[in-house]
């Protein structure tokens, strides 16, 4: 029974090995279905280590000190997908994929953190600003692969549909110490969301009408494209892109102007709960409709990457750096330039259990990623957590986490 079993395990690793080639992602099984969600949340400034502790100090001063001198930063991204890919043993590879990808931004001027970590002066105006931008795709992907001589090429060309786009033209904001105590504060930005949809049932809370009439004529269309090749025995090389070719267009635009404002007699007012202390106030106005067209791509990325195996299939050290351009092509004069790079380790044990530890830089966000991998060749199951920033070293205090989840079936 035993030697039924070796010799069981052992065809296993043959076939497994025979379809996969050389290739930097090798497959796992002829034909699998799978979905993954992986989702994040990170800022630059304050880590979950910094929290988890017995007595808690925070050296405010130390935090406004330590802060670049682009604020403070929120991130938030997802990604999940459903996809469906076949893999042949003679090289040829035939993927699709549906998803949603979403990515946003908040910042605050630093000038903000330096007040609220220390104070400003009686009778002294401050005035701070900020920001917003997010952008949502939707995306359909059908990926080609084939070996070419001694080349393993792939073509993916993608539909896409921009769900929303949403930034803010301005945000500003002041606060004011009376010498009489009285504290003044007022926030306001003018915000601008472009989507693929009206909004306005949204705003007259009447979302039965919400209709998504013109989304597929907002579609737009790019390709991405890699090749492999074996340099050595135990390393494959090879260069990506993905090329903006016909951008997609958000038929409905919406305007606002909000406002938050606070007013207290004096921080004794506050303290001693007197009535009348402090008043709030929050106002959205001069809201505005429209059918102006906001034209976008999805990031256009170029780079390359490799595999280094020098133990065998079963572990592959791993290496991506690349650029990226946010807005490629933008007739807006927004299109900025961003780095990106994904260095790590995978080992898969008796192509069963699997782990992967990886720190990598995407979106702008730092991660350093630890895996776990459970391959009963019909089911795989892939988990993994993640601490994440803005910053890279705080990336490594958790000033954010993140996590996904993936399920594959096939055979």
């Amino acid at each position: 029974m035993k030697k039924l079993i070796i010799s069981f395990l052992v065809q296993i690793v043959i076939c497994v090995s025979a379809f996969c080639g050389d290739y930097l992602k090798m497959p796992r099984r002829y034909f699998e279905i799978g979905v993954k969600a992986p989702v994040g949340i990170s800022n630059n400034a304050i880590g979950v280590t910094d929290l988890l502790k017995k007595n808690l100090v925070i050296d405010l001063e130390k935090l406004a000190n330590d802060l670049p001198k682009d604020g403070l930063i929120f991130d938030m991204n997802a990604a999940p997908d459903f996809s469906m890919n076949l893999n042949l043993s003679n090289g040829f590879r035939f993927g699709l994929k549906l998803g949603i990808d979403g990515y946003s931004k908040v910042d605050f001027s630093k000038s903000l953190i330096d007040f609220l970590c220390k104070g400003n002066e009686l009778n002294e105006t401050l005035n701070f600003d900020g920001g917003v931008n997010a952008d949502i795709f939707a995306h359909l992907d059908l990926s080609f692969g084939r070996d070419i001589n001694q080349l393993h090429v792939e073509f993916t060309p993608s539909l896409f549909v921009p769900v929303a786009h949403i930034e803010t033209t301005s945000a500003t904001a002041y606060l004011k110490n009376a010498p009489d105590g009285k504290i003044e504060a007022l926030a306001q930005a003018n915000l601008m969301a472009y989507t693929c949809f009206n909004t306005r049932p949204i705003f007259d809370k009447d979302c039965k009408d919400l209709v998504f009439e013109n989304v597929a004529s907002g579609c737009g269309f790019d390709i991405s494209a890699s090749v492999e090749q074996k340099v050595l025995e135990s390393l494959i090389a090879g260069a990506y892109l993905r090329l903006p070719i016909v951008p997609g267009t958000l038929g409905y635009s919406t305007g606002m102007n909000c406002k938050v404002g606070f007013e207290a007699k004096s921080v004794v007012a506050l303290v001693s709960k007197e009535e009348d202390a402090s008043s709030f106030t929050s106002e959205m106005s001069d809201i505005s409709y429209g059918n102006e067209p906001y034209v976008i791509n999805r990031p256009m990325r170029f780079g390359l990457q490799c595999a280094w195996r020098p133990f065998g299939s079963w572990c592959s050290f791993n290496g991506l750096l690349g650029l990226g351009l946010n807005e490629p092509f933008s007739k807006y004069g927004k299109t900025t330039c961003f780095l990106e790079y994904d260095f790590g380790c995978d080992m898969l044990l008796f192509h069963v259990l699997g782990f992967n530890l990886s720190s990598n830089y995407y979106n702008k966000v730092f991660t350093q990623q630890l895996g776990l991998v459970i391959n009963l060749r019909i089911l795989e199951i892939d988990v993994g957590v993640s601490v994440q920033g803005s910053d890279f070293a705080r990336s490594f205090c958790a000033s954010g986490i993140g996590a996904y989840a993936a399920v594959y079936i096939g055979f």
